[in-house]
């Protein structure tokens, strides 16, 4: 593998030699052609985070809450968030439920709070979406979805969020 690696440096220096030579015979196609490529703009990478976390069955007022899992969806770019989904599976039914949005920085204080409306019905099934709805710049820290029944909470799912 040595003498490959030699022979290429040998091959690369010698082709640079005669790129020198080519710009100082003829300066005027130098600037034309061994021109820098220009410096990129600078931008804000897609961000998309989904996770789940699962639960066991518990009881909460007098109502059973059936085993099953929450998730979470947040898309956005860079620190900017534009929607977020908040979701839950369970084996049976979730009554009186609802989502709550909270927005932690990194030193763990709450900076937003964004309630969700209550279903007032039955189902093993439920999801709020908040599309287009914080459209803001977060500060680092993390953003939680709290799955809530009857006033209490059940579970809380939350992600980081870094630039």
């Amino acid at each position: 593998m040595r003498p490959v690696l030699t022979r290429l440096r040998v091959v690369l220096i010698a082709l640079s030699f005669a790129a020198l030579a080519a710009v100082t015979a003829n300066p005027a196609s130098a600037s034309v052609r061994y021109l820098p490529p220009p410096i990129p703009q600078r931008t804000v990478a897609p961000a998309y985070a989904d996770s789940y976390s699962y639960f066991g069955t518990f009881t909460v007022g007098g109502h059973t809450v059936p085993a099953g899992y929450v998730e979470q969806v947040i898309d956005g770019s860079g620190l900017r968030v534009d929607d977020v989904k908040a979701s839950f599976e369970v084996a049976g039914p979730v009554c009186n439920w609802r989502w709550a949005i909270y927005i932690y920085n990194t030193g763990g204080g709450r900076v937003g709070y964004i309630p969700g409306a209550t279903h007032y019905n039955c189902t093993p099934v439920g999801q709020d979406i908040w599309y287009n709805y914080i459209l803001t710049r977060l500060d680092s820290g993390k953003l939680c979805s709290d799955l809530i029944t009857n006033g209490t909470d059940v579970k809380r799912i939350c992600n980081s969020l870094h630039p």
